[in-house]
């Protein structure tokens, strides 16, 4: 009796109506906007159109999203602390090779809470000059951190290369997963992908930390 009470008192509440009803505002939301933004551009799509399309009122889209670029990368920067924080941990423990991999697969983790919709943002950033631009920033803020997390690892000194070539060369192999995976008409695994791709990596990596750490 007493297991079973902890158990219940350990389990997460259900959401409440106010939050289903949020959730489903907020994915209306979502869902008009990557409609307008892949038929329009995202340019041409105003705040306005999208919460037309969602049939409420733009007030009621500032509720959920700050701005409209918030629509697609809203969330990246939990993503980003779960990764470096995964790094840090697994570093603890872990060889350089075993912690980047599994910092880099919370990418994967995340992406397959929604694949429709990370897809979709992927083919739209990949056609939309500015949104490229936004992606770009987000991967150069990913891996200096990354950086930052390898060289005290490895006790670096200032301007070592090593560092920021393994968050580099992981960061690169997740996009090419990301972008393999995109582009393929059957869909596929991409956690699949990004196995294979970080396996393909790994020989650079080794070399890279080879006198510093072993990647076991």
């Amino acid at each position: 009796m007493t297991t079973a009470l902890s158990s219940a008192a350990t389990r997460p509440a259900p959401p409440n109506r106010w939050q289903r009803r949020r959730d489903r505002t907020r994915s209306a939301l979502t869902a008009a906007a990557l409609e307008l933004f892949r038929t329009k551009g995202y340019d041409a799509t105003t705040v306005d159109e999208i919460a037309d399309a969602a049939d409420v009122s733009p007030r009621t889209f500032f509720h959920h999203f700050a701005t409209k670029e918030e629509v697609l990368f809203g969330g990246h920067e939990e993503r980003r602390k779960e990764l470096i924080s995964t790094l840090e941990d697994r570093l603890e423990t872990d060889s350089v090779w075993t912690a980047t991999c599994s910092a880099m697969m919370t990418v994967v983790d995340a992406f397959e809470t929604d694949p429709a919709f990370f897809r979709e943002r992927a083919r739209l950033y990949a056609r939309e000059p500015g949104l490229r631009a936004a992606v770009l920033s987000i991967n150069d803020r990913l891996v200096n951190e990354m950086t930052e997390v390898l060289a005290a690892k490895l006790r670096c000194r200032a301007g070592d290369l090593r560092p920021r070539l393994i968050a580099t060369l992981a960061n690169g192999a997740m996009r090419s997963a990301i972008d393999s995976w995109v582009s393929s008409r059957a869909g596929g695994s991409l956690r699949a992908l990004a196995t294979e791709a970080l396996r393909i990596a790994r020989p650079a990596l080794r070399e890279a930390v080879k006198a510093a750490s072993s990647l076991g």
